[in-house]
């Protein structure tokens, strides 16, 4: 890439990320954070990836982007009015009563929007049936997904759960995958997990308390003299016994 593209970028970088403020300021919300993150990242697909066409918003062999992270669409509404998909005016409208460009994208409503986005997680399935659909119909148009931190976190989950119960294995390790939950999805994560446990026997590592209420074993790590580890196990289910 050429220093003079190279500045050409961070300059749609730049009034991307000031119709980003624009809109959140002009609705006194919005995501402004997720939204400045994923500046840069819109601004390089549709600059020089993503082939669309503005004057044609649902051309059937245009490049689709998924935003499944559908709270940070400022990022992408201020990207599609720079490329002309409507005017940049129309920004001052966000999250407005009867405006096209709503708090999570709406493809029906505004031009460019290839994924009506909402429940985080949901954004890789519809891009594998967008390319699937291309794919069946000898399209060569190409799907791009973008996902927020939590929600890698939801599908990493499904797609090792998907697997394990369509191929269970003896032993899998889950290093602090849950991380990123919240404590309900916590409580789903560990049932489900649970119920794979019939055939698959899981060490997991984590900090979550969720998780470690619901397993039949618990090891640490504890430094009671300087200098020396010890690990120590805990039995759940003798220790309940033992209480009552």
């Amino acid at each position: 890439m050429t220093q003079e593209k190279l500045e050409q970028l961070k300059a749609t970088a730049t009034e991307v990320r000031r119709g980003i403020l624009t809109e959140v300021h002009a609705a006194k919300s919005g995501h402004p954070g997720g939204s400045l993150s994923v500046a840069d990242i819109i601004t390089y697909l549709y600059s020089e990836v993503l082939r669309v066409d503005p004057e044609n918003p649902r051309w059937e062999d245009r490049d689709r982007l998924v935003l499944s992270k559908g709270h940070t669409c400022p990022a992408l509404y201020a990207m599609l009015a720079e490329k002309g998909f409507f005017p940049k005016e129309e920004l001052t409208t966000f999250r407005a009563i009867g405006s096209r460009l709503q708090g999570h994208p709406d493809m029906n409503k505004a031009p460019g929007i290839d994924f009506s986005a909402g429940s985080l997680g949901q954004g890789v399935s519809a891009a594998c049936g967008m390319a699937l659909a291309g794919k069946l119909g000898h399209k060569d148009y190409r799907v791009y997904t973008i996902l927020g931190d939590g929600e890698m976190a939801f599908v990493a989950i499904a797609l090792y759960f998907a697997i394990l119960k369509v191929r269970p294995t003896p032993f899998c390790v889950m290093d602090e995958i849950e991380a990123a939950l919240d404590e309900a999805n916590v409580t789903r994560y560990v049932q489900y997990m649970r119920r794979l446990a019939k055939s698959t026997q899981f060490l997991v590592i984590t900090h979550r308390r969720g998780t470690m209420e619901e397993a039949d074993h618990l090891f640490g790590v504890t430094m009671q003299e300087k200098g020396v580890s010890r690990i120590i196990e805990l039995s759940l289910d003798e220790a309940a016994k033992t209480i009552s």
